[in-house]
């Protein structure tokens, strides 16, 4: 198995293209983190982030949020 040494992936070079592709440049990251529910209450209240939802066990407890910044 070859490891990555740095510099730019193969599949995300200029001009390569990928079954992924969909001219988006949009950037989606993932946090981590133990208090999901107040992690996006913050990033509402405090950031300015729209909130897409909160996902809950049937016993209450969150298990995922999204939010949003920008336009799309």
């Amino acid at each position: 198995m070859e490891r990555w040494s740095g510099g730019v992936l193969p599949a995300y070079a200029p001009g390569v293209k990928t079954g992924m592709d969909t001219g988006s440049t949009d950037i989606v990251p993932l946090l981590a983190c133990s208090d999901i529910a107040a992690e996006h209450d913050f990033l509402v209240t405090v950031l300015g982030f729209s909130s897409v939802g909160i996902e809950r066990t049937p016993d209450g407890a969150v298990v995922h949020a999204e939010v949003r910044a920008g336009e799309r």
